[in-house]
C-alpha cells in the first residue's frame, strides 16, 4: 500500500499575493469535511479571495460539494470571491452532473506563489 492510499485526506495551504490558496489531496468525503471546512473557514477569515485546488482530488461526494457551496456562500455574504480548480477529470464532471459548478466561480489552475 502506498502513502497516497494511507492518507485519504490532505489539506495544504499557500499563500499568494493575490488568494489563500487550498490544495486538497485524496478523498473529499464525510470523514474529511470537519477538516476541510475548517481550513476554507480560516482560510476565508484570514483572506478576501480564496482558491481551492482540487486537481488531486481522487472522489468528491455530496457532503464535499456542500461544503464548497457552504463556502461560496460566506464568500457572496462577506463580498469575497471563492475560486474552485476541480480539474479535468472525475470531480469536475461531479460538480458539472450536480450543477454546483454552475453556482461556483471555477478556474482552471490556482493563483500562482
Amino acid at each position: 500500500m502506498s502513502d497516497v492510499d494511507d492518507l485519504p485526506f490532505d489539506v495544504r495551504v499557500l499563500d499568494t499575493d493575490d488568494a489563500t490558496v487550498l490544495v486538497f489531496e485524496g478523498d473529499l468525503d464525510l470523514t474529511a469535511v470537519p477538516e476541510a471546512g475548517e481550513a476554507i473557514e480560516r482560510a476565508q477569515a484570514h483572506n478576501g479571495t480564496v482558491a481551492i485546488d482540487l486537481r488531486a482530488l481522487r472522489f468528491i461526494d455530496s457532503s464535499g460539494l456542500r461544503v464548497i457551496l457552504e463556502a461560496q456562500r460566506r464568500a457572496a455574504d462577506a463580498s469575497s470571491r471563492l475560486l474552485v480548480a476541480p480539474g479535468d477529470g472525475g470531480v469536475r464532471r461531479v460538480f458539472e452532473l450536480s450543477g454546483v459548478a454552475a453556482l461556483l466561480e471555477l478556474i482552471d489552475a490556482p493563483p500562482a506563489a
